[in-house]
């Protein structure tokens, strides 16, 4: 089995080639890069926290059901009808959502769409459900 040792940053973690994370593997981490994108849950992957698009664009797109969490398109697209639950679930990350060519995660968007502003760290659902967008559920991790 081939190793591997340092990313992008210098980072000292030990991967096995061809495997996802090291600790399938039965190896030691002894350092985890920040950024790396097999990261576990213990070493959340560090998002960026600049706005990926604005709360205008999102008005004029989305529209926001506070009761149910659920965004909806204004606009029909392709075979995409208006009125049409918007996003797809990403195992792992949660319900995912393109807007003019971004993904964002819905949670990020309730959150612009909630108070106003892009969040300044990562979002987290206090009932722990990833499902559940509504504004009352969602929280600044510490």
């Amino acid at each position: 089995m081939a190793l591997r040792s340092g990313g992008p940053h210098g980072c000292k973690s030990e991967r096995a080639v061809g495997l996802p994370h090291p600790a399938r593997a039965g190896l030691r981490i002894t350092r985890m890069c920040p950024d790396d994108d097999n990261a576990p849950a213990a070493f959340p992957r560090l998002r960026p926290r600049r706005p990926l698009i604005s709360g205008e664009t999102l008005v004029r797109l989305l529209r926001y059901d506070a009761e149910s969490g659920l965004f909806h398109w204004l606009l029909a697209h392709r075979d995409r009808p208006a009125g049409a639950v918007a996003g797809y679930w990403s195992e792992g990350r949660g319900l995912l959502i393109t807007v003019a060519g971004t993904g964002c995660l819905a949670q990020d968007l309730a959150w612009l769409w909630c108070h106003g502003r892009w969040p300044e760290r990562v979002v987290e659902h206090v009932d722990g459900d990833r499902a559940n967008n509504r504004c009352g559920n969602l929280r600044l991790r510490a």
